[in-house]
């Protein structure tokens, strides 16, 4: 299974409306780093978007490396007074483009609206669609409006309904902490790794195998026991 994590940097997500002590991306990033430590045997990827969009991670299986670049995702790492949600998701549908794999799935994460226009939203929906790529939308943040700029960052939850209907996904929002790690729990429950299946399915083969093993060599110790010549 391939995921790729669109993870909004815009200024707004420098708030600290769902955690008091921490801004939203700080606790973007430590669930983000949760979800990623469960999904053994997958490849996942990283995409930032503020202003535009750029890739901060290759899919790997390397969880450990993907949690450091992860670890050093910084709201400054490219221009964040816009929130280009359409760039963000195109960027991520491209970088799954030659992956063989069957399933793909792009987790979209945003505070706020899509407010530049370089890559339209609904091209880039038509892009996952074409790709036959899910996108799972996650709106974060207390829906209070927060002025960025030029005006209020509202979070748009018609446009990540919409792209997740389009796409086949699934749309949560997080207003907090607890409820963000609800939402990532769900996605790691609707989309259960082919390796933990198989794990799961050869164990209990394993079970059947020493149960039988087990009963062979009970029946082969009575049977020699009932030929035994008696003294």
């Amino acid at each position: 299974m391939l995921f790729r994590s669109a993870i909004d940097v815009s200024l707004s997500m420098e708030t600290k409306d769902m955690d008091e002590n921490r801004t939203r991306l700080e606790i973007v990033k430590s669930v983000v780093k949760e979800f990623i430590s469960k999904r053994e045997g997958d490849r996942l990827g990283i995409v930032i978007f503020g202003r535009y969009a750029v890739r901060q991670c290759p899919s790997t299986s390397d969880h450990d490396s993907l949690q450091i670049l992860l670890d050093q995702i910084q709201l400054r790492d490219i221009e964040g007074d816009k929130t280009a949600i359409g760039a963000g998701l195109a960027i991520s549908c491209l970088a799954l483009e030659r992956s063989t794999c069957k399933t793909k799935i792009v987790l979209l994460l945003t505070d706020g609206i899509n407010n530049i226009s370089e890559i339209p939203v609904n091209q880039s929906v038509a892009l996952a669609k074409g790709m036959n790529i899910r996108v799972y939308c996650i709106g974060v943040g207390t829906q209070s409006p927060i002025h960025f700029g030029d005006g209020n960052m509202d979070l748009d939850e018609n446009m990540l309904k919409n792209i997740a209907k389009e796409t086949h996904g699934k749309y949560f929002y997080a207003g907090n902490t607890d409820m963000l790690q609800s939402v990532y729990h769900a996605v790691d429950i609707l989309e259960k790794s082919k390796y933990e299946v198989k794990t799961r399915f050869t164990d209990s083969f394993y079970e059947w195998y020493v149960l039988l093993a087990l009963i062979f060599l009970i029946g082969r110790f009575i049977v020699i026991s009932w030929l035994a010549p008696i003294p």
